[in-house]
């Protein structure tokens, strides 16, 4: 609970651990901080990363948390395109970039991400609820039902996943 003095600390070490600039970043955006998050994980990006290892993915996916929450949605969504590219085996980044395109409503993009995402973990509620929306929102209502569906199922006592599904059997 004491980010500042973490920062602090982070930043004493980045002449010799380059690589901390992520952490920095990471903390900067838990603070709420994101502009000054951003400028952090991009330097790191620029200067530090190599392709492949997961703290650099990590960072491109908090990167694009801090330009959506500095309105920035469509670079957001092209820095995740990119990392999606990049490391198509990072599951994280589907479930990244299908969030993106779903706040823009570019719901058949999302359906795809979110597609891919739950190739690698099945039964999370959120991208399954998600999945469920779009698949609605791009006229696949036997796949909207299906998604949410298996949302109820694993939380029968959840009303949000019920409206989510009558909703679904109703169109």
């Amino acid at each position: 609970g004491r980010g500042n003095e973490a920062i602090e600390h982070l930043r004493a070490t980045l002449t010799e651990h380059p690589e901390m600039r992520a952490a920095v970043g990471q903390t900067l955006f838990e603070q709420g901080r994101f502009e000054e998050a951003l400028k952090e994980l991009q330097t790191f990006l620029d200067r530090t990363a190599v392709t492949g290892p997961y703290a650099e993915a990590n960072a491109r996916i908090v990167a694009a948390a801090s330009l959506e929450k500095l309105g920035r949605s469509v670079e957001a969504r092209d820095l995740l395109k990119e990392l999606v590219a990049r490391r198509p085996d990072f599951a994280p980044a589907y479930l990244a970039h299908g969030d993106v395109h779903f706040r823009l409503s570019e719901f058949a993009e999302a359906q795809q991400a979110y597609l891919r995402y739950l190739t690698y973990e099945p039964s999370n509620e959120g991208a399954l609820t998600n999945l469920g929306i779009a698949a609605l929102n791009t006229g696949h209502p036997e796949e909207s039902i299906k998604a949410l569906q298996r949302v109820v199922d694993a939380r029968p006592e959840q009303a949000s996943a019920h409206r989510n599904l009558a909703i679904a059997f109703a169109n």
